[in-house]
């Protein structure tokens, strides 16, 4: 196989292994309404059911996490998580109904902007070394 084969190869080769992702930030007014690290934040805190729970994983601090949750729920006109006072045997955190809500409309919105930016994608992942 000569050098230009090799080439080519190596190339498509990398291509195919590149992965392309897509990440969608909503902003309204000049501010980030919803970012991935936003909804990480809300899933985790579903998950565990708890804000510490939840930065530990996401490798956060508490206070950072908290900022992130009331910055984000000052764009809607409803809580996104109830939130519990009292530790480990009495608190606790959970998404109320809206913050469900916000997460499935924004999963949607990705969903169709991937939908959306796959042919271009496609075309940037031809374009790679």
């Amino acid at each position: 196989m000569d050098n230009v084969a090799r080439h080519s190869l190596a190339r498509r080769n990398a291509q195919q292994l590149a992965v392309l992702q897509l990440h969608v930030t909503i902003i309204a007014s000049d501010s980030v309404l919803l970012d991935p690290l936003h909804v990480e934040l809300l899933e985790a805190v579903d998950k565990s059911r708890s804000i510490t729970a939840a930065a530990k994983q996401l490798k956060i601090s508490y206070a950072f996490a908290w900022r992130l949750i009331a910055d984000l729920e000052t764009h809607f006109s409803e809580p996104l998580i109830n939130a519990q006072r009292g530790g480990r045997a009495h608190g606790g955190s959970s998404l109320t109904e809206t913050g469900r809500e916000i997460l499935d409309l924004y999963h949607k919105v990705r969903s169709g902007a991937a939908i959306a930016a796959e042919p271009f994608l496609m075309s940037l992942r031809a374009r790679l070394k």
